[in-house]
């Protein structure tokens, strides 16, 4: 169930000037809110099993479109924190079919559209996390409404979570807050969930990450200009309970207009 939090004062970050599809960097920006803290197995709910649908039979990509299908001519690049393990490949674009889950509704009464899927893969002294992230396209959020997003094995992923975008103190927050489900918390920072704020000078507020706990608001913050779009990265584990692959969804939500 949906979760609202009483709002509280944030310490905020500066980040820099950079066009919407580069590599940022991460910034920790957040509010406590009576938080609890989250579990290995990234659901609020321990004792409950993961659900079926989480579990593919092949550990391959989540929602590949059929080999014969030409990739992309172009889609946005993967926006990655800065700070952690960096990729040491990025493959892609590829194509992608319709996902058998099902995703938030937007502003235009549809589920999100799939411009594309990437892998990247990353080193670790525990093997080698491979992480599958599909690209969204734009949707409409205006600030100061909460939009509610219930990802169900939409794309692997499996996430409940609430974003906001905040003009304030002369610049512009996006900002977000994991309800539950099995949003990833496993401290793999690439493959948790993640915000970013861009204003409508172009300036950049850090990517932070929402996490590790539920139930807290972490918000990215640009200076000197209102907020033009937050762009939001959810993940779970694919499939829940194991630490080499993971899915996330990223996508594009501003005052579009």
């Amino acid at each position: 169930m949906r979760k609202t939090a009483k709002r509280t004062s944030v310490a905020l970050a500066v980040g820099s000037i950079v066009s919407l599809s580069v590599v940022l960097s991460v910034g920790t920006v957040s509010r406590a809110n009576g938080a609890t803290t989250p579990n290995d197995t990234s659901s609020t709910n321990p004792s409950t099993s993961a659900p079926s649908s989480t579990t593919p039979t092949t550990l391959g990509p989540p929602g590949a479109a059929p080999p014969s299908t030409p990739a992309p001519s172009s889609c946005p690049k993967p926006v990655l924190p800065a700070s952690g393990p960096q990729p040491t490949s990025i493959s892609g674009p590829y194509a992608v079919s319709p996902s058998n889950g099902s995703g938030p509704v937007g502003a235009n009464g549809q589920p999100p559209v799939a411009l594309c899927q990437w892998r990247l893969s990353y080193p670790s002294p525990a093997g080698d996390p491979y992480v599958y992230l599909t690209q969204l396209g734009n949707d409409q959020l205006n600030p100061g409404v909460e939009l509610y997003l219930p990802f169900s094995n939409f794309y692997g992923v499996n996430c409940d979570a609430t974003i906001d975008l905040v003009n304030i103190f002369g610049g512009g927050l996006a900002e977000g807050y994991l309800n539950g489900s099995y949003c990833n918390t496993d401290g793999f920072v690439p493959a948790e969930s993640s915000a970013q704020a861009i204003n409508g000078n172009l300036k950049s507020g850090l990517v932070t990450a929402i996490a590790p706990l539920f139930g807290h608001w972490y918000g990215s913050f640009a200076t000197n200009g209102n907020i033009l779009v937050g762009i939001f990265t959810f993940c779970s584990q694919y499939p829940v309970g194991q630490h080499n692959v993971y899915a996330c969804v990223q996508g594009n939500y501003g005052p579009y207009e």
